[in-house]
Formats: C-alpha cells, sequence, structure tokens
C-alpha cells in the first residue's frame, strides 16, 4: 500500500512528534523542471493552527541548517567578481639623479 502511493505521487500519512504532529500527505510535483520535487502538505486536522506563523520567529540563530541558508543567501547576494584583463602599459624609465644632462 506504501509503496503503491509513493509510486502513484502521493503519500498520506501521521506523525507523532514533538515538532511535527497529524496528518501530512507528500505530493510529488508533475513539471518536467521540477526533477524529484516533492511538496510536504499539513492536512487541516486538530493540530493545524490557523493564525498566521512565522518560522524564523521559532527557528535557533545558531542551528547548522540557519548557518547554511545564511551562507547561501550572502553568496547570491554578493556579486560575482569577474576577472578584468589588464593590458600591458608601458613603463617609463625611472629618472635618475645621476644622469641628468
Amino acid at each position: 500500500m506504501l509503496l503503491k502511493e509513493l509510486k502513484q505521487g502521493s503519500l498520506k500519512f501521521i506523525l507523532h512528534g514533538k515538532k511535527l504532529k497529524g496528518e501530512f500527505a507528500l505530493v510529488k510535483m508533475k513539471t518536467e523542471d521540477t526533477g524529484n520535487a516533492w511538496l510536504l502538505i499539513k492536512h487541516k486536522d486538530e493540530y493545524a493552527i490557523s493564525t498566521k506563523y512565522d518560522a524564523e520567529k521559532f527557528t535557533n540563530k545558531t542551528s547548522k541548517v540557519t548557518k547554511a541558508v545564511n551562507a547561501k543567501a550572502s553568496r547570491k547576494a554578493s556579486p560575482k567578481k569577474q576577472a578584468v584583463k589588464k593590458s600591458p602599459v608601458p613603463r617609463a624609465e625611472p629618472e635618475s639623479r645621476f644622469n641628468k644632462k
């Protein structure tokens, strides 16, 4: 049964964890450009919340995941440096205080 749902691209299950509780569905996206992308959808059940939820308020700022996300965001934000090719500039001969005419 579980394998059949997985092959169909829609898997329904119940979690009893500390952070995730209740009914969920895992649905495979069927567009060409998404590759192997899946969506995790929370069903409206007794554990679902109806108020606005901001995950950033409950995210540990020192976690490895937060650090990785911040590092990726800072790499995207900083413009990529392009190599600048410098043409050779002829150098002037230094004047010597002994060779003055």
